[in-house]
């Protein structure tokens, strides 16, 4: 789907320019005008939207502690200062070169 697509002629279009749109009172469609009203005006959506983007912010976080302390240990360096760099514990960066060694004994490197 083409996101540039946003011309007021077709439903696709008006439908395209509201998922671009950030106030609800312009949206073309009232279901998803009301859906996005209430993540953004309503105190409760405002909460469930922002316990959402911090679950999705530590998600990214863990995977992004996860691919550096691979990159770490495949350059040498010990479970333990790889745990103090990142500021993890020394058990999930254990954890990591277990899951790390099986893998690559699964694809025989």
């Amino acid at each position: 789907m083409n996101g540039e697509c946003r011309d007021g002629d077709t439903a696709l279009g008006r439908r395209m320019q509201d998922f671009f749109c950030t106030e609800p009172d312009r949206m073309h469609f009232g279901v998803l005008a009301k859906r996005a009203r209430f993540f953004t005006k309503s105190e409760e959506g405002v909460e469930i939207m922002s316990e959402v983007m911090e679950k999705l912010r530590e998600e990214a976080l863990r995977e992004r502690n996860r691919e550096v302390a691979e990159k770490a240990l495949d350059r040498g360096l010990t479970v333990e200062a790889t745990a103090d760099l990142l500021d993890l514990a020394v058990d999930e960066v254990r954890k990591i070169a277990e899951q790390r060694k099986a893998e690559r004994a699964a694809a025989g490197v």
